[in-house]
């Protein structure tokens, strides 16, 4: 099994759980549905939510799950 990548937060300052959740919220599902979405447990997306860093895998199946595309970009400093 191939190692899994990690990325550390935060991300913009904010932890990636932080960044989750409010993706959630805009979404207007329950954490149950959400949960199912991403083929875990109700209490692991309070986990997810909490999370200051998210692997590369979760996080791809978080944004499927919300119905999302992750979008990457590098920005020279100042520019924000």
């Amino acid at each position: 099994m191939a190692k899994r990548k990690t990325i550390v937060g935060p991300c913009r300052d904010v932890p990636f759980g932080t960044i989750i959740r409010e993706a959630w919220e805009a979404s207007g599902m329950t954490q149950r549905e959400f949960a199912k979405r991403l083929g875990v447990q109700q209490p692991r997306i309070v986990e997810i939510f909490a999370s200051q860093s998210i692997t590369e895998h979760l996080l791809d199946r978080c944004v499927a799950a919300l119905g999302h595309a992750l979008e990457v970009r590098i920005v020279r400093k100042g520019n924000r």
